[in-house]
C-alpha cells in the first residue's frame, strides 16, 4: 500500500526503498529499550541505532517520526503539518488505515473519518480515492 501510494505521488524508486526499510526498522527502538525507559522515546532510540549517514535520512525520518500526527498530537516531538515529511505522512496514514481496518474493524467510511481527525485531509482523500 505504501509503495503504491508513493509511486502515485511520483517518488523515485530508490526513495521508496528507503521508506520501506524505515518501515521495517521503525520500532527497532522498542527492542533496545530498558524497562525503565519511556515508550514515547523509542523512536529516538531507534534513530540512534540506524546511525548518522546522510544517505539514510529518509530511513531515519520514518523511524523517528512514525508516531507524529499532522495535527501535532504525536510524539516524540509533537510536530504538525508539513513539519512531517510527506512520505512519513503517507506511511502513518497507510499504517493507521490498516490498523483501523484489521484491528478495530472499522468500515471504510468510519476509517476515513478517523484518519481525517489526525492527518492531512487532502492527503487522506487522495489516498482514499487512489488506493483505499
Amino acid at each position: 500500500m505504501v509503495t503504491k501510494a508513493l509511486s502515485l505521488l511520483k517518488y523515485k524508486e530508490s526513495d521508496i526503498r528507503k521508506v520501506i526499510l524505515g518501515i521495517y526498522l521503525m520500532d527497532i527502538g522498542l527492542h533496545l529499550m530498558t524497562d525503565d525507559e519511556e515508550y514515547d522515546n523509542h523512536p529516538i532510540k531507534g534513530v540512534i541505532y540506524v546511525g548518522t549517514s546522510n544517505e539514510l535520512e529518509i530511513v531515519k525520518n520514518v523511524v523517528l517520526l512514525h508516531h507524529e500526527n499532522y495535527i501535532g498530537t504525536g510524539f516524540p516531538y509533537g510536530l504538525e503539518g508539513n513539519q512531517i515529511p510527506e512520505y512519513v505522512q503517507v506511511v502513518n496514514i497507510c499504517i493507521k488505515y490498516i490498523e483501523n481496518s484489521q484491528e478495530r474493524f472499522l468500515t471504510k467510511i468510519e476509517n476515513i473519518s478517523k484518519l481525517n481527525e489526525l492527518y492531512n485531509n487532502d492527503l487522506v482523500e487522495y489516498l482514499n480515492q487512489k488506493i483505499f
